[in-house]
């Protein structure tokens, strides 16, 4: 095994740190996300959907590490099963709203390089 770079440890390190309040909040949301949502539900609060945003931002680097064995496609997979919870969510309150989101736009870029890789 080779030695972690300094970028990936930093990375790595932000799960060891988050508060155990944000990851009760993901937590609830990947619960959630497995759960069936009937029509017109509220949906998560405020705090999720946040927690939930930083989250697949912090997936987006874990895409960058896609070389490392322990990680593999963890971050593509986890980010995409996030795109396509927030694309089918219609909730009265959403800190998400429409158009462009930056994770969206890293997933569909590794999307694409997968496709071509080979």
């Amino acid at each position: 095994m080779v030695p972690s770079r300094l970028p990936r440890r930093t990375i790595m390190a932000f799960i060891h740190k988050a508060p155990a309040g944000f990851l009760g909040l993901v937590e609830d949301m990947i619960s959630l996300m497995q759960a069936p949502r009937a029509e017109g539900e509220d949906g998560p609060g405020v705090a999720h959907q946040f927690a939930m945003d930083i989250f697949a931002h912090w997936l987006v680097l874990m895409l960058l590490l896609d070389n490392v064995w322990w990680i593999g496609g963890i971050g593509a997979w986890e980010l995409g099963r996030i795109v396509q919870f927030r694309r089918g969510v219609r909730w009265r309150v959403s800190v998400w709203g429409g158009g462009d989101w930056w994770p969206e736009g890293m997933w569909e870029v590794a999307r694409q390089f997968e496709r071509f890789r080979g």
